[in-house]
């Protein structure tokens, strides 16, 4: 099962998340267990055993894209062709399950 949890930032949030991804580790432990979280929250993540692999994507860096060349930069592509593979990349994990995790101040 390939399970992706959504919890982009703030860092505070990132950290009360984390129980989320244990308490999924310790139920599905044969699960690969990916976190797509805000590149400057991705440190935050690392090294935490729960998790099969972070995904860090800049948003803020999305949102100023204009062009294709803007894409690549964005993405951190050097080259169109490091874009496509980018959008292969992300496009072919297939989940089974993705979970958004809501902030947590508006529980």
């Amino acid at each position: 099962m390939n399970i992706a949890l959504v919890k982009l930032s703030s860092i505070g949030d990132v950290v009360h998340a984390l129980p989320v991804a244990a308490a999924l580790r310790a139920s599905l432990p044969q699960a690969h267990l990916a976190w797509i979280v805000e590149r400057r929250e991705a440190a935050v993540l690392r090294g935490n055993a729960a998790l099969s692999e972070i995904v860090p994507v800049d948003t803020r860096g999305w949102r100023r894209v204009r062009t294709v060349f803007s894409i690549a930069e964005a993405t951190g592509a050097t080259s169109i062709s490091d874009t496509w593979m980018f959008h292969w990349r992300s496009s072919s994990r297939n989940a089974s399950l993705i979970a958004r995790i809501p902030n947590f101040d508006a529980l």
